[in-house]
């Protein structure tokens, strides 16, 4: 056995002992005395089968484990493990989603010309009246030239980013989630006239969610601070100026997306879960039938 000097409590303590953990590693074991060392709770281990064994004294050895519980659950899943099967950038699959408002703007031309792709598309009052479809067909449409393109520079850089961190499939599914729950609660809130056009939300929606995924960094409140600083940022730099610009769906957008991405960082093994193919698959089946499904029934 080796026991190990803690602070000011260098003497060896008398009376009964109790194992407070089992580590596999060094490095775990080294983490765990730290933890009691700064709450100054004696402890010791020895080798024992293959493991280290930490040694409390019986009277502090309830402590120490709550100790050691406090510190697993504010670390978990921390520091993130690389994504090595992520299906993301390297397939390039994440990017296809960027050519469908090119597509739709070929097929739609400028604001100007009118037509039925926005009659039927643009976000507007008729989503209270039952159209369903509009949030997300409003996303794929763009006003002109300078919108489209503005809208996929920005729309490349945070989907990349997003990709990177939760695979292409589940990046744009709950981007698209979000930019349309946002588009939907803001003509809720304010059912006028204007009609509402443009990836923006969605692009909002992906830096939320990139902001809330900052909740799996341990600190507490300091994760809160964290995203919710981050996304205003972007907002006050990108979302919030310009005569034609609509304020409140990135706003929307953005918190729509800082909800998802913390609800997100809740789960446990989140690197585990992203890595599945499985998961992507479904992701981006969603994804594309809820797209097809939304324009169908808008021309339809």
């Amino acid at each position: 056995m080796c026991r190990l000097p803690v602070a000011t409590l260098e003497q060896e303590w008398l009376g009964e002992e109790e194992v407070v953990a089992r580590c596999r590693t060094s490095r775990e074991l080294a983490d765990f005395c730290l933890v009691l060392a700064a709450r100054r709770i004696p402890f010791a281990f020895r080798h024992e089968d293959g493991f280290h064994v930490l040694l409390a004294p019986a009277g502090e050895a309830e402590r120490a484990r709550a100790e050691i519980g406090i510190f697993l659950e504010e670390n978990r899943d921390w520091p993130p493990r690389p994504h090595d099967h992520l299906p993301v950038a390297e397939a390039g699959l994440w990017f296809w989603p960027l050519v469908l408002p090119v597509l739709f703007y070929g097929a739609s031309g400028p604001w100007e010309a009118g037509g039925r792709i926005f009659a039927r598309g643009a976000l507007g009052r008729a989503v209270i009246e039952g159209e369903w479809w509009r949030p997300v067909t409003a996303l794929f449409l763009h006003s002109g030239p300078v919108h489209l393109v503005s809208n996929l520079v920005f729309g490349w850089l945070f989907m990349l980013l997003l990709a990177r961190s939760i695979g292409g499939g589940l990046a744009w599914l709950l981007s698209l989630a979000a930019a349309a729950a946002a588009g939907a609660a803001n003509i809720a809130l304010r059912p006028d006239g204007r009609m509402i056009v443009g990836l923006s939300t969605l692009v909002f929606a992906a830096a939320g969610v990139l902001c809330g995924l900052a909740f799996r960094i341990p600190g507490g409140w300091r994760r809160f601070l964290l995203a919710a600083g981050s996304g205003l940022a972007f907002y006050a730099m990108l979302g919030a100026g310009g005569v034609r610009v609509d304020v409140r769906s990135h706003l929307f957008g953005l918190a729509a997306g800082l909800a998802a991405g913390a609800m997100l960082a809740a789960i446990r093994d989140l690197s585990g879960f992203a890595a599945k193919v499985r998961v992507q698959e479904w992701a981006w089946l969603s994804f594309g039938l809820t797209v097809a499904a939304s324009w169908i029934a808008a021309m339809g």
